[in-house]
């Protein structure tokens, strides 16, 4: 079974790049575009979201979502 982590997005910094953030969501993550733009309104709205996803994805989904201000954390699932 392949290593998963969970990715908790939970705030956002000012300048967050809302737009690219939801479509990092869609086209790297595998959400569909309603789920990815109902997450980053919650996000938004600074309520925390848990996204479970395989370690490889997870980490690069990190990355880049971090690089856009959005604030999140790590944990192994």
């Amino acid at each position: 079974m392949e290593p998963r982590i969970e990715i908790t997005f939970f705030g956002w910094q000012v300048g967050m790049k809302s737009l690219r953030f939801a479509r990092l969501l869609h086209e790297e993550a595998g959400l569909e575009l309603a789920e990815a733009w109902a997450i980053k309104t919650k996000v938004l709205n600074e309520e925390p979201v848990v996204l479970e996803l395989p370690a490889a994805i997870g980490a690069a989904v990190l990355e880049k979502a971090t690089a856009l201000g959005v604030i999140c954390t790590m944990a192994n699932s």
